[in-house]
């Protein structure tokens, strides 16, 4: 992962390490980085670089993409990349990783987001791309609108939230 100011300048390793690493997020304070990185063997974890900190920390041991914290940074939010769900982990060291909703598959990762009173993401029940939201005052997955031409051998795209709405960014390869 690299870093480059907005106002120019050269592009700076930020995240060093073995391994590949990808799907940065930011934590909600900004004095932390979240990735996915495959450092420490074959399978995807996720980890927190703190900055100034040498050494990132591994968050996760079964596996981890995608990380979003919540709007309180008390709680992450991601997708395993070998099986179906929404997973939820404390921000905090230890604690166990929970099952949330088996909607959400891992070639959707990217198509996920974390608002102030849910969580947003994209699932695929039947084969059409589905609106789905995890609502935490309600513990529970409420459907929304079926995405009309969403494919994922075609596209990348990402959900992003803002206040009281969600919209879907699409990037079409050429």
């Amino acid at each position: 992962l690299y870093r480059v100011e907005t106002d120019g300048g050269a592009a700076e390793v930020r995240i060093p390490g073995d391994g590949e690493s990808r799907a940065p997020a930011w934590s909600r304070d900004g004095k932390s980085l979240y990735f996915s990185s495959n450092r420490n063997g074959k399978r995807w974890q996720i980890f927190r670089q703190l900055l100034g900190k040498a050494a990132a920390e591994q968050i996760t041991d079964g596996g981890g993409l995608a990380a979003q914290e919540s709007s309180d940074g008390q709680w992450l939010y991601f997708v395993r990349p070998d099986r179906k769900g929404l997973w939820q982990r404390s921000t905090t060291a230890g604690g166990d990783d929970q099952f949330l909703a088996g909607e959400l598959s891992p070639i959707d990762w990217k198509n996920m987001e974390v608002s102030r009173d849910a969580v947003w993401f994209v699932g695929r029940p039947a084969g059409d791309a589905t609106l789905y939201r995890y609502v935490f005052a309600k513990g529970r997955v409420e459907p929304g609108p079926i995405l009309v031409g969403l494919r994922s051998e075609e596209h990348t795209s990402e959900l992003q939230s803002h206040h009281d709405f969600v919209c879907r960014l699409l990037l079409e390869k050429k």
